[in-house]
């Protein structure tokens, strides 16, 4: 009898348990960032900031390799915004 009562107690339990884990809605978004990057290839001072104008700069997709721009050179940046 303890033993039937324990096997009952324990599917309750695991029957409500995942009822209240369905019941948390998913918030989590997945978010594709490989593409529109904007690229230039020297340094550049307050790149970070949103309203910095880089209209200038060349538009790629990644994965990017700078060995493919030419000459290698130590200073460069991409940029990307999440709307």
């Amino acid at each position: 009898m303890k033993t039937e009562v324990f096997i009952l107690n324990f599917i309750l339990v695991c029957v409500f348990s995942l009822n209240t884990l369905s019941a948390v809605p998913n918030t989590r978004r997945h978010l594709l960032m490989d593409y529109n990057w904007k690229f230039i290839q020297s340094d550049v001072k307050d790149a970070e900031n949103p309203d910095f104008d880089d209209t200038g700069w060349r538009t790629l997709n990644l994965p990017h390799d700078w060995s493919i721009e030419g000459e290698f050179h130590r200073a460069g940046a991409r940029r990307n915004s999440i709307d």
